[in-house]
C-alpha cells in the first residue's frame, strides 16, 4: 500500500520575528478574564521564567526594559478595558519606573515584584503567591545563571517547566548551580514546601545543591529536549491531545516557551523543545506516541523553529512492529 500522505505543516502562534509582537499576538488570543496582565523585560528570561506561575490567570506581555513600546500600552489597555492589575517583574533595572507611571496613568493598578538580584525577584513572586493562592505543595528549584559561555543553558532546561508552574500555581525559585543561595535556603526553611522538584540535569543544578535545598525530585532528561520531555510527562500529562514546541537553541527561545505556559494552562497540553533547525529523535518519537502523529503548534517563526523541523512534524509517523 502507498505510504500514508504527509500532513499539511503544524499551526504556528506567534508567527513574527518580534517577541514583544508574538506576547501580543499570544494574548490577543488568550485574553484577560482574571483582569491580571504580567508584564517582563523582553532581554532576559530569569524574572519571566519566576513570573510564569502566574499564566494560568493572565497573559505575559514584553517590554523594552528603557521603554513601554505603544503597542505594549495599547495591548494592555485592550485586555484591560475597565482598568486592571499589571504585575510588573524585576527592578527599576528590569523594566524602567516611567514604565510603571505610564501604565498606572492609563488607570490601572500595578505591582512590582522585585529583589536585588534575580534570586530575590523569584523569591518576591513567591511569597506573592503565597498571598493570592495560598501556600504551595511543591516548588519548583531552577538554575539562576549559566557558567558556560551558552546564554541558552541558563533557560533551555526550565522554559519547559512553564505550563506546570502556571497550571498548579506552582512558584520556580532561582538559585546559583553549585551552591545554596542563602535566600532560597531560608525560604525554603521558613515555607517548609512537602516537595521540592529540581527541574533539569546535574550541570542546571548539582547533586550537592540539591541535597542542601532539601530537593525531593528531580525532574530531567539527558539534554534539553529529552527534559523537555520528562518535565511534559512527568509534572503536566503524559498522555495529552497534543504539544506545543519550541527552540532550546535560539537565543529567543525562552520567550516563545515562556508564551507556551500560559497556553498550557488553557488545553493541557505541554511544551516540547528542539534544536532551531532539526526535530530532535525523541521529540518525533514523543509526538508519535499514538498511532498518528499528535497535533502540535510551533511557537515562533521560521528562524525559530525552521521549516525542515514543520516539515519532518507533517511527515506521517513510522508504522509501529506491533
Amino acid at each position: 500500500p502507498a505510504p500514508p500522505a504527509a500532513t499539511d505543516e503544524p499551526e504556528r502562534t506567534g508567527d513574527t520575528p518580534s517577541p514583544i509582537d508574538a506576547a501580543i499576538d499570544v494574548a490577543e488570543q488568550r485574553g484577560a478574564p482574571a483582569g491580571l496582565v504580567v508584564l517582563a523585560r523582553v532581554d532576559l528570561p530569569a524574572d519571566a521564567i519566576a513570573g510564569s506561575v502566574y499564566l494560568a490567570d493572565a497573559p505575559l506581555l514584553f517590554t523594552d526594559p528603557n521603554t513601554l513600546p505603544t503597542t505594549v500600552a495599547n495591548r494592555i489597555d485592550t485586555l484591560l478595558p475597565n482598568g486592571g492589575e499589571v504585575i510588573i517583574l524585576g527592578g527599576p533595572a528590569a523594566i524602567h519606573p516611567d514604565t510603571q507611571t505610564a501604565i498606572e496613568q492609563a488607570g490601572h493598578t500595578t505591582t512590582r515584584l522585585s529583589g536585588p538580584t534575580r534570586v530575590e525577584t523569584a523569591i518576591a513572586i513567591a511569597n506573592d503567591v503565597l498571598d493570592r493562592f495560598g501556600a504551595p505543595d511543591d516548588v519548583g528549584i531552577a538554575r539562576s545563571h549559566t557558567i558556560t559561555d551558552d546564554p541558552t543553558a541558563a533557560w533551555a532546561d526550565t522554559v519547559a517547566a512553564g505550563g506546570w508552574a502556571a497550571l498548579t500555581r506552582t512558584p520556580i525559585l532561582l538559585n546559583p548551580t553549585d551552591e545554596p543561595h542563602p535566600a532560597v535556603a531560608a525560604w525554603l526553611d521558613t515555607n517548609q514546601p512537602a516537595t521540592r522538584t529540581v527541574l533539569g540535569g546535574t550541570a542546571a543544578i548539582t547533586p550537592d545543591t540539591a541535597e542542601a535545598l532539601g530537593a525531593t525530585r528531580r525532574v530531567a532528561g539527558e539534554d534539553r529536549s529529552t527534559t523537555s520531555i520528562a518535565i511534559a510527562d512527568q509534572l503536566i500529562n503524559d498522555t495529552p491531545t497534543g504539544y506545543y514546541l519550541t527552540s532550546n537553541t535560539h537565543p529567543d527561545g525562552w520567550t516563545h516557551a515562556l508564551l507556551a505556559a500560559g497556553l498550557t494552562a488553557d488545553t493541557g497540553q505541554p511544551l516540547l523543545t528542539t534544536p532551531t533547525t532539526t526535530l530532535a529523535p525523541p521529540i518525533n518519537d514523543a509526538t508519535c506516541r499514538a498511532s498518528d502523529r499528535m497535533p502540535v503548534t510551533i511557537l515562533g517563526p521560521a528562524s525559530v523553529i525552521s521549516h525542515d523541523v514543520a516539515d519532518a512534524l507533517a511527515q506521517p509517523c513510522p508504522e509501529s512492529d506491533g
